[in-house]
């Protein structure tokens, strides 16, 4: 039964449709969840139109593992509050959003209209987020 549970908060995290066997031969349960929408967006002009250039790919793809790195770097950070860990953890945290953001920058910058619009629009967000919360963090260290 652990192993059932362990599977089922698997699949839930990847959010994808999952069947699983229940204890009945004759019925069969499903655990059925939304799939997530992707992490970084791919602007619609240069997909749709020209196709992806495959070193565009690459460097959205190292974005998206950037941005996933970042935001566990700041989760590492918050769990180490009040150890002697955090101003290092903290300092991990800010480099790993400085090089996200920065990364984000360039592939922008390199884009011309209308796939920098798009791409700004997908994806703008998420380097906000990571900023507001590489800022909460390090206010909160000094409220303590």
């Amino acid at each position: 039964m652990a192993g059932l549970a362990r599977y089922m908060a698997l699949a839930v995290r990847a959010q994808s449709r999952v069947h699983f066997p229940c204890s009945s031969s004759a019925v069969s349960c499903q655990l059925v969840t939304r799939r997530a929408p992707p992490i970084f967006s791919t602007p619609r002009y240069l997909s749709s139109q020209h196709g992806l250039d495959p070193k565009l790919k690459a460097r959205m793809d190292a974005l998206a593992d950037m941005f996933v790195e970042a935001r566990d770097e700041i989760e590492m950070a918050e769990e180490s509050k009040g150890t002697t860990y955090f101003n290092e953890e903290a300092t991990v945290a800010e480099e790993a959003v400085t090089a996200a953001i920065k990364e984000y920058r360039t592939i922008r910058d390199s884009l011309d209209e209308p796939a920098r619009g798009e791409f700004e629009r997908g994806n703008g967000l998420k380097m906000e987020q990571l900023k507001a919360e590489l800022e909460l963090l390090l206010e909160s260290d000094h409220d303590h």
